[in-house]
């Protein structure tokens, strides 16, 4: 359906300076691409529940310790089932200080949904709330997507924002997944943010 879906590509294994197969990538993080998804395994557990958990809840927060896999099982394990499913998952950073939060969620929506080969109607609010509130998420076959928000890295809220935009940006992302304002509630994925959609109950 998405671009991310009609990728193809030969895979080839990660191998060592004595080019035997290595089992690990290292320290980075599992990616959404072929490569990763392909050597990316042993989570299948983990998968499945944090699968049902995004289903089933407005806001799904994964915590642990730096360097558990939060990301790799974001990127290369949740991603690939909500395609399926008919989801747009986005995964976004908040990583720009000069930016600020919001900017860089609202900035980062428009990169992910360009990336997936979507299309974004609508959209007119500057906040969180009044973005999602407008706007509509469309793939090349005309499908209508539900929007899935995996704020990555999410500790980049609290160590590279100050007081002022943090309190805003908090208090907007509170009103998206309470879903007071929208039609379309986003699911949110926060290390990552998930909250349903609700559009059938408009």
């Amino acid at each position: 359906l998405l671009a991310f879906r009609r990728a193809r590509a030969t895979v080839q294994p990660l191998r060592s300076a004595n080019h035997r197969p290595l089992r690990y990538k290292g320290t980075a993080p599992y990616q959404y691409d072929p490569a990763d998804r392909k050597t990316f395994f042993g989570r299948d557990r983990e998968i499945r529940s944090l699968f049902s958990l995004v289903l089933a809840e407005r806001l799904v927060v994964v915590f642990g310790k730096s360097g558990t896999g939060k990301s790799s099982l974001l990127n290369a394990g949740l991603v690939g089932p909500l395609f399926e499913r008919g989801y747009l998952p986005m995964t976004i950073r908040l990583s720009d200080y000069a930016q600020g939060p919001v900017a860089a969620l609202l900035d980062g929506v428009r990169t992910a949904v360009r990336a997936a080969g979507a299309e974004i109607v609508g959209a007119e609010g500057h906040d969180v709330p009044g973005f999602f509130q407008s706007a509509e998420f469309w793939s090349r076959d005309d499908d209508l997507l539900k929007p899935v928000l995996i704020l990555d890295k999410f500790e980049e809220l609290f160590t590279l924002h100050g007081p002022a935009p943090r309190r805003e940006f908090i208090s907007q992302l509170a009103e998206l997944v309470r879903g007071r304002t929208q039609r379309r509630q986003p699911l949110a994925a926060a290390d990552g943010v998930a909250a349903p959609d609700t559009s059938a109950s408009q």
